[in-house]
């Protein structure tokens, strides 16, 4: 039973992965750009583990009475630092004050 729960879970991660990189073609074929890149992957699958370590943290926390928000705000926190925003020009935060700042201190130092 063990090997065809295994198997069958190979067959839909396949399915999955060859759903993406079709989606992936298209969008490149239509749009000229790849919505799936290895970049943003990772940074879903980093996310993705964080918010579980912080939904156990949670689960623990409320399990002893515990403080669960510090567990929110590691997930929040870092999440939402790397995700990228429509309103910043799908730059992540962290990207966007960056670049803020580089003209002014090129200005600062000009004058």
């Amino acid at each position: 039973m063990l090997v065809a729960q295994l198997i069958i879970g190979a067959f839909f991660a396949c399915l999955v992965i060859w759903g993406f990189i079709a989606f992936n073609a298209h969008t490149k074929n239509k749009f000229g750009y790849s919505f799936f890149t290895k970049f943003s992957f990772l940074i879903i699958g980093a996310s993705l583990l964080l918010i579980g370590i912080g939904n156990e943290w949670q689960i623990l926390s409320l399990e002893e009475n515990g403080d669960v928000l510090n567990g929110i705000l590691i997930m929040a926190m870092w999440y939402n630092s790397l995700r990228l925003h429509s309103y910043l020009g799908y730059k992540s935060p962290n990207q966007f004050e960056i670049e803020m700042k580089m003209p002014r201190l090129e200005l600062q130092k000009a004058s």
